[in-house]
Protein backbone atom coordinates (compact mmCIF):
# COMPACT_ATOMS: atom_id res chain seq x y z
CA UNK A 1 0.00 0.00 0.00
CA UNK A 2 2.81 2.48 1.00
CA UNK A 3 4.63 1.70 -2.32
CA UNK A 4 1.43 2.52 -4.51
CA UNK A 5 1.38 5.49 -2.32
CA UNK A 6 4.49 6.21 -3.24
CA UNK A 7 3.89 5.96 -6.96
CA UNK A 8 1.24 8.55 -7.07
CA UNK A 9 3.26 10.86 -5.50
CA UNK A 10 6.03 10.58 -7.52
CA UNK A 11 4.04 10.72 -10.73
CA UNK A 12 2.26 13.85 -9.52
CA UNK A 13 5.00 16.65 -10.97
CA UNK A 14 2.76 19.84 -11.41
CA UNK A 15 3.72 22.17 -8.27
CA UNK A 16 0.35 23.17 -6.33
CA UNK A 17 -0.93 26.12 -7.44
CA UNK A 18 -4.39 27.93 -7.52
CA UNK A 19 -4.78 29.65 -10.72
CA UNK A 20 -7.66 31.99 -12.73
CA UNK A 21 -8.22 31.38 -16.10
CA UNK A 22 -9.54 33.79 -17.96
CA UNK A 23 -10.35 33.15 -22.34
CA UNK A 24 -11.55 35.41 -24.18
CA UNK A 25 -14.46 34.82 -25.85
CA UNK A 26 -14.43 32.83 -29.43
CA UNK A 27 -15.65 30.09 -31.49
CA UNK A 28 -12.83 28.58 -30.20
CA UNK A 29 -13.33 29.10 -26.52
CA UNK A 30 -15.34 26.31 -25.09
CA UNK A 31 -12.91 24.10 -27.25
CA UNK A 32 -10.32 25.61 -25.63
CA UNK A 33 -12.07 24.88 -22.03
CA UNK A 34 -12.49 21.73 -22.46
CA UNK A 35 -9.56 21.04 -23.21
CA UNK A 36 -7.75 22.36 -20.23
CA UNK A 37 -10.56 20.39 -18.22
CA UNK A 38 -9.60 17.27 -19.43
CA UNK A 39 -6.14 17.44 -18.72
CA UNK A 40 -6.67 18.83 -15.19
CA UNK A 41 -8.83 16.03 -14.35
CA UNK A 42 -6.23 13.88 -15.18
CA UNK A 43 -3.50 15.66 -12.98
CA UNK A 44 -5.95 15.33 -9.91
CA UNK A 45 -6.73 19.52 -9.70
CA UNK A 46 -9.63 20.64 -8.94
CA UNK A 47 -12.16 22.53 -11.38
CA UNK A 48 -13.72 25.69 -9.70
CA UNK A 49 -13.49 23.91 -6.44
CA UNK A 50 -14.82 20.57 -7.58
CA UNK A 51 -12.94 17.01 -6.86
CA UNK A 52 -11.07 19.44 -4.73
CA UNK A 53 -8.24 17.45 -1.83
CA UNK A 54 -6.66 19.02 0.22
CA UNK A 55 -2.68 19.90 -0.62
CA UNK A 56 -3.84 19.93 -4.15
CA UNK A 57 -4.29 22.14 -6.83
CA UNK A 58 -7.22 24.64 -8.21
CA UNK A 59 -8.10 26.66 -11.37
CA UNK A 60 -10.89 28.49 -11.41
CA UNK A 61 -12.13 29.73 -15.19
CA UNK A 62 -13.02 33.17 -15.11
CA UNK A 63 -16.89 33.71 -16.58
CA UNK A 64 -17.40 37.38 -16.03
CA UNK A 65 -15.26 40.36 -14.61
CA UNK A 66 -16.35 40.01 -11.08
CA UNK A 67 -14.39 36.87 -10.83
CA UNK A 68 -11.61 38.65 -10.91
CA UNK A 69 -12.15 39.72 -7.58
CA UNK A 70 -12.01 36.60 -6.10
CA UNK A 71 -8.63 36.17 -6.85
CA UNK A 72 -6.14 36.50 -3.81
CA UNK A 73 -2.87 37.50 -2.97
CA UNK A 74 -0.62 34.64 -4.71
CA UNK A 75 -3.05 33.01 -7.06
CA UNK A 76 -1.75 32.88 -10.70
CA UNK A 77 -4.01 34.35 -13.50
CA UNK A 78 -3.27 33.65 -17.41
CA UNK A 79 -5.09 35.28 -20.11
CA UNK A 80 -5.56 33.20 -23.62
CA UNK A 81 -6.38 35.55 -25.83
CA UNK A 82 -8.39 34.48 -28.94
CA UNK A 83 -9.50 36.78 -31.95
CA UNK A 84 -12.86 37.59 -31.43
CA UNK A 85 -14.09 36.86 -35.13
CA UNK A 86 -17.60 36.02 -34.53
CA UNK A 87 -19.88 36.04 -32.09
CA UNK A 88 -19.27 33.71 -28.77
CA UNK A 89 -21.49 30.76 -28.60
CA UNK A 90 -21.31 29.60 -24.66
CA UNK A 91 -21.49 33.29 -23.54
CA UNK A 92 -23.69 36.06 -23.70
CA UNK A 93 -22.69 39.14 -25.42
CA UNK A 94 -23.30 40.97 -22.24
CA UNK A 95 -21.14 38.50 -20.63
CA UNK A 96 -18.18 38.32 -23.83
CA UNK A 97 -18.11 42.17 -23.37
CA UNK A 98 -17.97 42.24 -19.72
CA UNK A 99 -14.51 39.84 -19.98
CA UNK A 100 -13.24 41.50 -23.22
CA UNK A 101 -13.67 45.14 -21.26
CA UNK A 102 -11.65 43.34 -18.47
CA UNK A 103 -8.83 42.93 -20.21
CA UNK A 104 -7.99 46.67 -20.44
CA UNK A 105 -7.87 46.81 -16.80
CA UNK A 106 -5.69 43.58 -15.61
CA UNK A 107 -2.56 43.36 -13.18
CA UNK A 108 0.39 43.60 -14.29
CA UNK A 109 1.43 39.77 -12.72
CA UNK A 110 -0.93 38.12 -15.12
CA UNK A 111 0.21 35.85 -17.45
CA UNK A 112 -0.97 36.53 -21.21
CA UNK A 113 -0.78 33.98 -23.98
CA UNK A 114 -1.82 34.85 -27.74
CA UNK A 115 -2.98 32.14 -29.55
CA UNK A 116 -2.81 33.60 -33.00
CA UNK A 117 1.23 32.97 -32.25
CA UNK A 118 0.66 28.98 -31.28
CA UNK A 119 0.87 26.34 -34.26
CA UNK A 120 -2.75 24.30 -34.59
CA UNK A 121 -1.59 20.54 -33.08
CA UNK A 122 0.88 22.01 -30.40
CA UNK A 123 0.83 22.12 -26.99
CA UNK A 124 0.00 25.02 -24.26
CA UNK A 125 1.53 25.45 -20.84
CA UNK A 126 -1.24 27.30 -19.49
CA UNK A 127 0.50 27.01 -15.83
CA UNK A 128 3.89 25.79 -14.93
CA UNK A 129 4.16 21.90 -15.11
CA UNK A 130 0.09 21.92 -17.02
CA UNK A 131 0.76 21.26 -20.68
CA UNK A 132 -3.21 21.49 -22.68
CA UNK A 133 -2.51 20.12 -25.77
CA UNK A 134 -3.93 22.13 -28.45
CA UNK A 135 -7.77 20.59 -29.86
CA UNK A 136 -8.43 21.53 -33.87
CA UNK A 137 -9.88 24.86 -34.71
CA UNK A 138 -13.36 25.22 -35.83
CA UNK A 139 -13.96 25.96 -39.13
CA UNK A 140 -13.84 29.16 -40.52
CA UNK A 141 -17.52 31.16 -40.43
CA UNK A 142 -18.31 34.02 -41.69
CA UNK A 143 -18.41 37.23 -39.62
CA UNK A 144 -21.35 37.99 -37.84
CA UNK A 145 -22.61 41.32 -37.06
CA UNK A 146 -22.43 40.62 -33.50
CA UNK A 147 -18.54 39.40 -33.96
CA UNK A 148 -18.30 42.58 -35.81
CA UNK A 149 -19.17 44.69 -32.67
CA UNK A 150 -16.97 42.37 -30.87
CA UNK A 151 -13.74 43.16 -33.15
CA UNK A 152 -12.69 46.19 -30.63
CA UNK A 153 -11.18 43.80 -28.56
CA UNK A 154 -9.03 41.79 -30.90
CA UNK A 155 -5.72 43.08 -30.01
CA UNK A 156 -6.77 42.09 -26.61
CA UNK A 157 -7.10 45.81 -24.31
CA UNK A 158 -8.46 48.76 -25.96
CA UNK A 159 -5.87 51.47 -26.53
CA UNK A 160 -7.04 55.56 -27.14
CA UNK A 161 -7.57 55.63 -31.04
CA UNK A 162 -9.23 52.35 -31.62
CA UNK A 163 -11.76 51.73 -33.02
CA UNK A 164 -15.23 49.46 -34.71
CA UNK A 165 -18.17 49.43 -36.80
CA UNK A 166 -21.42 48.71 -34.98
CA UNK A 167 -23.70 47.20 -37.77
CA UNK A 168 -27.47 47.78 -37.63
CA UNK A 169 -28.22 43.97 -36.84
CA UNK A 170 -27.12 44.44 -33.80
CA UNK A 171 -29.65 46.84 -32.61
CA UNK A 172 -33.26 46.34 -31.23
CA UNK A 173 -35.45 48.13 -33.65
CA UNK A 174 -38.47 49.38 -33.03
CA UNK A 175 -40.82 46.74 -35.39
CA UNK A 176 -43.61 49.59 -36.74
CA UNK A 177 -40.29 51.80 -38.28
CA UNK A 178 -38.42 48.41 -39.64
CA UNK A 179 -38.00 48.55 -43.41
CA UNK A 180 -38.36 44.71 -44.68
CA UNK A 181 -35.27 43.88 -46.34
CA UNK A 182 -33.80 47.12 -46.34
CA UNK A 183 -31.29 46.77 -42.91
CA UNK A 184 -31.17 50.46 -41.19
CA UNK A 185 -33.70 52.27 -43.06
CA UNK A 186 -36.28 53.73 -40.73
CA UNK A 187 -40.06 54.59 -41.45
CA UNK A 188 -41.40 57.47 -39.26
CA UNK A 189 -44.59 57.54 -39.99
CA UNK A 190 -47.04 57.59 -36.41
CA UNK A 191 -46.31 58.15 -32.45
CA UNK A 192 -43.26 59.33 -31.26
CA UNK A 193 -40.89 56.26 -30.30
CA UNK A 194 -37.59 54.89 -30.24
CA UNK A 195 -36.74 53.74 -33.38
CA UNK A 196 -33.84 52.03 -32.19
CA UNK A 197 -31.57 51.07 -28.91
CA UNK A 198 -28.88 48.72 -28.18
CA UNK A 199 -26.42 47.13 -28.49
CA UNK A 200 -25.75 46.70 -24.37
CA UNK A 201 -21.93 46.06 -25.09
CA UNK A 202 -19.49 46.84 -21.98
CA UNK A 203 -16.97 49.05 -22.87
CA UNK A 204 -13.93 49.74 -20.57
CA UNK A 205 -13.61 53.14 -18.67
CA UNK A 206 -12.55 56.19 -20.55
CA UNK A 207 -14.19 58.70 -23.34
CA UNK A 208 -15.76 57.13 -25.75
CA UNK A 209 -17.22 58.51 -28.98
CA UNK A 210 -19.79 57.43 -31.03
CA UNK A 211 -20.40 58.71 -34.65
CA UNK A 212 -23.57 58.02 -37.09
CA UNK A 213 -23.36 58.46 -40.61
CA UNK A 214 -27.40 58.51 -42.39
CA UNK A 215 -29.47 59.98 -45.07
CA UNK A 216 -32.40 61.89 -44.20
CA UNK A 217 -35.33 62.67 -47.25
CA UNK A 218 -36.92 66.22 -47.74
CA UNK A 219 -39.57 64.84 -45.12
CA UNK A 220 -37.56 63.05 -42.22
CA UNK A 221 -35.24 66.25 -42.33
CA UNK A 222 -38.45 68.61 -41.32
CA UNK A 223 -38.93 66.34 -38.24
CA UNK A 224 -36.91 66.97 -34.42
CA UNK A 225 -35.05 63.68 -34.33
CA UNK A 226 -32.68 62.62 -30.96
CA UNK A 227 -29.47 60.75 -30.29
CA UNK A 228 -28.76 59.58 -27.02
CA UNK A 229 -24.97 57.84 -26.13
CA UNK A 230 -23.61 56.26 -22.81
CA UNK A 231 -24.10 54.13 -19.94
CA UNK A 232 -25.83 54.89 -16.63
CA UNK A 233 -25.24 58.92 -18.23
CA UNK A 234 -26.59 59.74 -21.21
CA UNK A 235 -24.98 62.32 -23.96
CA UNK A 236 -28.14 63.87 -26.08
CA UNK A 237 -27.85 65.52 -29.39
CA UNK A 238 -31.30 66.97 -30.56
CA UNK A 239 -31.51 68.17 -34.44
CA UNK A 240 -34.05 69.31 -37.19
CA UNK A 241 -32.01 69.29 -40.47
CA UNK A 242 -34.15 70.98 -42.38
CA UNK A 243 -32.98 69.98 -45.78
CA UNK A 244 -32.67 66.16 -47.16
CA UNK A 245 -29.01 64.61 -47.38
CA UNK A 246 -25.86 62.89 -45.65
CA UNK A 247 -25.05 63.91 -42.18
CA UNK A 248 -22.92 62.98 -39.34
CA UNK A 249 -23.52 62.93 -35.43
CA UNK A 250 -21.37 62.77 -32.92
CA UNK A 251 -21.85 62.03 -29.25
CA UNK A 252 -18.54 61.67 -26.54
CA UNK A 253 -19.52 60.62 -23.36
CA UNK A 254 -17.31 59.23 -20.55
CA UNK A 255 -17.08 56.78 -17.67
CA UNK A 256 -15.05 56.51 -14.67
CA UNK A 257 -15.22 52.22 -14.68
CA UNK A 258 -16.66 49.66 -17.20
CA UNK A 259 -20.30 50.37 -18.31
CA UNK A 260 -22.30 48.40 -20.37
CA UNK A 261 -23.14 51.18 -22.88
CA UNK A 262 -26.22 51.72 -25.64
CA UNK A 263 -27.04 54.27 -28.38
CA UNK A 264 -30.69 55.30 -29.06
CA UNK A 265 -32.19 57.03 -31.90
CA UNK A 266 -35.47 58.62 -30.69
CA UNK A 267 -38.93 60.24 -32.62
CA UNK A 268 -39.39 62.75 -29.67
CA UNK A 269 -43.05 63.94 -31.42
CA UNK A 270 -45.41 61.97 -33.90
CA UNK A 271 -44.58 62.15 -38.00
CA UNK A 272 -46.70 61.11 -41.25
CA UNK A 273 -44.26 60.88 -43.64
CA UNK A 274 -40.44 60.35 -44.09
CA UNK A 275 -37.03 58.01 -43.90
CA UNK A 276 -34.06 57.71 -42.43
CA UNK A 277 -31.15 55.73 -43.04
CA UNK A 278 -28.74 54.60 -40.98
CA UNK A 279 -25.37 54.06 -42.88
CA UNK A 280 -22.86 53.81 -40.38
CA UNK A 281 -21.77 53.51 -36.73
CA UNK A 282 -18.38 53.88 -35.45
CA UNK A 283 -17.38 53.83 -31.52
CA UNK A 284 -13.94 55.15 -30.59
CA UNK A 285 -12.12 55.40 -27.67
CA UNK A 286 -10.72 59.03 -27.35
CA UNK A 287 -9.12 59.09 -23.81
CA UNK A 288 -8.29 55.93 -21.07
CA UNK A 289 -9.48 56.48 -17.70
CA UNK A 290 -9.87 60.36 -16.55
CA UNK A 291 -8.19 60.75 -13.03
CA UNK A 292 -11.05 60.66 -10.08
CA UNK A 293 -9.31 63.23 -8.62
Amino acid sequence: MSEASNTVRESYTIPEFVGHVLISPSTYRPLIKQAIVDTAVAAHISIDGFGYHAGKSVIHFVQSSTDLEKREPGHQLTIIHLPPETAPQDLTLALATDLLSSLSTLPADARFIDLSSVKEGGTLEVFPGLVVPLPAKPKAQSITPLGKALSLFKDGAVRPGMSAEWPIEAFAIDAASAVTGVPGVFSLPGRARCLMWGPYIQLPAGTWRVTIRFTADDAAAQHYLRFEWGGADLSELSFKLGASGVYEAELTQSWASPETVELKFIMPSSALNGYVEIQNIRVEMIETTLDSH
